[in-house]
């Protein structure tokens, strides 16, 4: 298997984990110093304890987490990958579908992630929690 290969199947490791809620196999594959970052909400956390924190909550409203359709395009300097990929699940509070598409930056040092920044589109998650209605459900109050 080739270092990029390596780097693609961590990567899809760390996403099934995530599916799987499997929080010892998410601590084994992020690097101690790890950064996760949302750059367009301003949210940044440093350590994979942290991350964790942030993720658990998030990852534990949803049911059926599962991220498909991953497509990598590795960057000039080794270790670095843009991501494209899926998730279609179910958020419970609200019996919500949710479906989103993501666009990510990794970088992959020493066979562990040591950076993930991820982007997608806020307002289906806004949706999906019920934070704020479709304009067909507005449309049909008035």
């Amino acid at each position: 298997m080739t270092s990029r290969e390596e780097d693609e199947n961590l990567i899809r490791r760390l996403m099934e984990g995530q599916g799987r809620q499997d929080w010892d196999e998410i601590l084994r594959l992020l690097a101690d110093d790890a950064v996760f970052e949302m750059p367009f909400i301003a949210e940044k956390y440093h350590g994979k304890e942290l991350i964790l924190e942030r993720w658990r909550p998030a990852l534990t409203r949803m049911e059926g987490v599962n991220f498909f359709d991953l497509a990598f395009s590795p960057m000039a300097e080794p270790g670095w990958y843009i991501a494209t990929f899926r998730n279609r699940c179910k958020v419970k509070t609200t019996g919500m579908d949710y479906d989103q598409m993501y666009i990510s930056l990794f970088h992959v040092r020493n066979r562990k992630i040591a950076y993930f920044a991820e982007y997608f589109d806020t307002l289906r998650l806004a949706v999906a929690q019920r934070r704020v209605r479709r304009i067909e459900e507005v449309a049909r109050l008035d």
